[in-house]
Order: structure tokens, then C-alpha cells, then sequence
């Protein structure tokens, strides 16, 4: 292990991606019923909006995110270097 903080640094990081996206999720629809009142039905609608929007979001920032990674490695000698195969 080269680098042990940047392994330490990137579990902290996807625990705080995994407690994010399932306090969004599991913790929302509770919070709205609870603390402000809203009716099983209304809830429900919410959530299924919300999780629509996050796969089209998820989606489209991804392909966004390819693009650009794929754009930068296109104009990056390193990174045409590397592809290329040669050593």
C-alpha cells in the first residue's frame, strides 16, 4: 500500500456517498410523514419523482462526465501516450 491515507481518504469518501444516498432514499419519506405532515399518498408520489429525477440525473451527468474524461485523454499527451500501448 503506496499511499495509505488516499485509501482511508476514498473509504470516508464513498461511506459519506452511501450515507447521503440512502438518507435521501430511506430517511425522507419519514421526515415528510413525521415532522411535516404529509399524508402516506403524497409521500409516496414525492419519492417516486424524486428517484425518477435522480436516475435521469445520474444519467446524464455521468454520460457528461465520460465525455469530458474522454475529451481530456483525446488532448492529453500522457494519456495518448498511455492508450497508445507502447511502454
Amino acid at each position: 500500500m503506496r499511499q495509505p491515507w488516499l485509501y482511508l481518504y476514498a473509504i470516508l469518501l464513498m461511506a459519506a456517498f452511501n450515507f447521503m444516498s440512502h438518507g435521501s432514499q430511506d430517511l425522507y419519506p419519514t421526515f415528510l410523514q413525521k415532522q411535516r405532515g404529509f399524508d402516506p399518498h403524497l409521500t409516496q408520489n414525492v419519492v417516486v419523482v424524486m428517484n425518477i429525477w435522480a436516475i435521469i440525473g445520474g444519467t446524464l451527468l455521468g454520460a457528461l462526465s465520460q465525455r469530458r474524461t474522454t475529451t481530456c485523454s483525446k488532448h492529453h499527451p500522457a494519456a495518448r501516450h498511455a492508450s497508445s500501448g507502447s511502454a
